[in-house]
């Protein structure tokens, strides 16, 4: 018989997101994939397993706008662990305010919009990045 189509995904909650300990999981999967796929039990120390989970495990070094242009021109889409992702949404969105003040020739009433409209949104992202932080 096959599932609802409304019933959670295995590993997710109700809301449909993920719960804490999947991402945690997938986070370290994909921060040390490479490094995990590589460990060979019979020669590995517990000191070395130790300093490769914790590297996994430790919170995301803020984005640079650097790495985060390079994420949504690859991609179009900003993919990464909670913290990463907000940092990287405000970080942009002050990017492109930048850009459009040093592009266009904007008036005095239109660049006091566009810094309105940049406040608002990096507030938004930080609102909701509490909230995301309290749920988990």
């Amino acid at each position: 018989m096959l599932p609802a189509a409304d019933a959670p995904r295995r590993g997710r909650r109700a809301t449909g997101l993920p719960s804490p300990h999947v991402l945690r999981l997938k986070a370290a999967h994909r921060i040390n994939k490479n490094a995990l796929y590589n460990i060979d039990m019979g020669k590995i120390s517990i000191d070395e397993l130790r300093r490769r989970l914790e590297l996994a495990l430790r919170p995301a070094e803020p984005p640079t706008v650097e790495e985060v242009l390079e994420q949504v021109s690859r991609h179009g889409v900003l993919r990464g662990p909670v913290d990463w992702v907000f940092q990287a949404w405000i970080a942009y969105v002050e990017y492109a305010t930048q850009e459009i003040m040093k592009t266009f020739q904007l008036t005095e009433e239109e660049r006091r919009q566009l810094l309105d409209f940049r406040d608002t949104l990096k507030r938004l992202l930080l609102e909701a990045w509490m909230q995301t932080k309290e749920k988990s």
